[in-house]
């Protein structure tokens, strides 16, 4: 009669195969997993500080004085002033429609908003390869 208590290298391969597999599949799915949550938060990031935005800017709108609202885009610095002040800061900005044109997101841009006329305000922000745009007027009664 044969000893047959032990394994075979045949059966040894078989099972590091599988285990091979199933680690491979695990770690993907984790990866996967990961990545789409940092893009969630990113996105809901980008969400919160276009809202914060807008709020400030109302905030400033709905005051008497002064009549004009004056902002400075600077990408290099990654700041969006507001009367020279910087209400935002960590993202790509664009103001308009052209925000696909490179050259506008490498220069600075100034805009300004009169407070005596209704504004059409378009903002984007961007983050990696993420971005958020905000579409709003702003107006008040006379």
């Amino acid at each position: 009669m044969r000893n047959e208590k032990g394994i075979t290298l045949i059966e040894l391969l078989a099972v590091l195969a599988i285990i091979g597999l199933l680690t491979t599949l695990i770690a993907s799915v984790l990866m996967n997993g990961m990545n789409a949550s940092d893009r969630s938060t990113t996105n809901q990031r980008l969400q919160q500080e276009a809202n914060y935005i807008t709020e400030t800017i109302r905030n400033e709108y709905l005051k008497q004085e002064p009549k004009l609202i004056e902002f400075m885009i600077d990408n290099d610095e990654k700041s969006l002033k507001m009367n020279g002040i910087i209400i935002s800061e960590g993202y790509t900005y664009c103001h308009g429609d052209d925000c696909d044109d490179e050259q506008k997101l490498e220069d600075e841009q100034g805009f300004t908003i009169n407070k005596s006329i209704n504004h059409d305000f378009k903002l984007e922000l961007r983050k990696e390869t993420l971005s958020y745009k905000i579409g709003t007027t702003y107006s008040k009664l006379r």
